[in-house]
């Protein structure tokens, strides 16, 4: 009972922004990852604009606490783009940090979009596994 309890009383966490086709929620258990597409600093930034004021009062009004801690941010970007924006990103007055790489679900992901680091880090795990044997 308990997801669905929380699945219903989160249910309207995207509806400000669902017509805006560039920010995507995904939401999996209690950890939500805000995607962001944009083809300039400019488009990032008004997209930042938009997440602190419709997203960010929705966890307010609705007693959810964000964990400052826990929240980080990832730019994907193709490996030939040298000229990477890097906008300041502050959540509740603290400056989001950002990292190059992220396990989301089991799955490394990089800054570069390539399988690299997955794949690196599925090896390091299969010869663990293979030692333990």
């Amino acid at each position: 009972m308990g997801p669905l309890l929380f699945l219903i009383y989160i249910h309207d966490i995207d509806t400000n922004i669902s017509k805006d086709l560039s920010i995507k929620l995904t939401l999996f258990a209690d950890d939500t990852s805000i995607l962001i597409n944009g083809g300039d600093a400019q488009d990032l930034i008004f997209s930042l604009d938009r997440i602190s004021g419709n997203i960010l009062p929705w966890f307010d009004k609705n007693r959810l606490i964000i964990n400052k801690g826990k929240s980080l941010a990832l730019c994907f970007h193709h490996k030939s783009n040298k000229h990477v924006v890097f906008p300041d990103i502050i959540l509740k007055n603290k400056q989001v940090t950002y990292i190059f790489k992220v396990t989301f679900l089991r799955v490394w992901l990089d800054h570069d979009i390539n399988w690299d680091c997955h794949v690196e880090n599925l090896i390091v795990t299969l010869s663990k596994l293979l030692v333990e044997e």
